[in-house]
C-alpha cells in the first residue's frame, strides 16, 4: 500500500472519541506506534488483553491487512462482572 493511501486509511481511526465509564481508550499516537511496530517486525500472531473500545484492535487489524497475513486473538472482561 502506498504511503499516502496508508495515512488516509489510518486517519479514520483518529476521530475524537469520548471515553465512557471507566474504560480507558488508546491514544492515536499509541495506536500508530502499535501499527508501525507490527508492520516493522512483520508480526503474524497478536494476543490482545483488554479490548476496551476496539480502536487498538482496528490498528492491529489494519497492520495485518497491510502485511497480507496474521491473526489477532483478543480477550476482554465481561463488562457485567466489572465493578
Amino acid at each position: 500500500m502506498d504511503h499516502a493511501l496508508r495515512e488516509r486509511a489510518l486517519s479514520r481511526f483518529n476521530t475524537p472519541r469520548t471515553p465512557y465509564s471507566r474504560v480507558p481508550y488508546i491514544e492515536p499516537r499509541n495506536s500508530r506506534f502499535v501499527y508501525d511496530l507490527i508492520v516493522r517486525h512483520r508480526l503474524a500472531n497478536i494476543l490482545e488483553l483488554g479490548t476496551a473500545h476496539g480502536t487498538g484492535t482496528c490498528y492491529m487489524a489494519a497492520a495485518l491487512d497491510d502485511l497480507g497475513y496474521g491473526k489477532i486473538t483478543s480477550v476482554d472482561l465481561d463488562r457485567k462482572s466489572v465493578v
